[in-house]
């Protein structure tokens, strides 16, 4: 017997997927986590790019982070946390289906919230420290993602990764 429902979750809401690369330092990268999952992230992939220094994350740790976050938010639906990958097994994994981004700071035509559609599933990349390389933008461009900027200002890793979060919430108007 159901005694009160507390929400209901919209299935038929569009699905943002944020990978990210692992920071340096993993204090910013759980604290991103943490506030991911506050902002209601449907999945998290952690990814190795060519610039990324740090290749290993506890799992578990990351987890109990999340679940954490999820109780404080009073969230229901835990997201799905993956990584760490490659950059190029994120690539080949990736499902066309879903609109896909790749920040990148060089990108200065397309911003990322004039580009974003709305009502649909979203993937955005996020690089490390020193961005995507080149190459590794070339080859996200070969598979469909577009490249686009945050704006003008050059975020760290852990604030692009929530800043396109809160476009895709905005834009979609998730928070109504």
């Amino acid at each position: 017997m159901v005694k009160e429902v507390v929400q209901v979750r919209d299935f038929n809401k569009p699905h943002l997927h944020l990978a990210i690369s692992l920071l340096k330092n993993p204090d910013r990268l759980e604290w991103m986590l943490e506030k991911a999952v506050e902002l209601e992230i449907d999945d998290i992939s952690f990814i190795i790019c060519e610039r990324t220094e740090k290749l290993h994350i506890n799992q578990d740790r990351m987890k109990r982070i999340a679940i954490a976050a999820l109780k404080q938010s009073m969230g229901a639906w835990l997201p799905n946390i993956s990584g760490p990958i490659s950059f190029n097994e994120f690539l080949e994994n990736y499902n066309p289906l879903s609109k896909g981004f790749i920040a990148w700071c060089e990108e200065k035509d397309s911003i990322l919230w004039e580009v974003y559609p709305r009502n649909a599933d979203i993937v955005v990349m996020i690089g490390p420290e020193g961005d995507f390389s080149a190459q590794e933008v070339n080859k996200a461009i070969n598979k469909g993602f577009i490249p686009v900027n945050l704006g003008r200002k050059r975020l760290r890793t852990e604030t692009a990764g929530l800043t396109s979060i809160m476009w895709f919430h905005l834009i979609n108007k998730i928070y109504e």
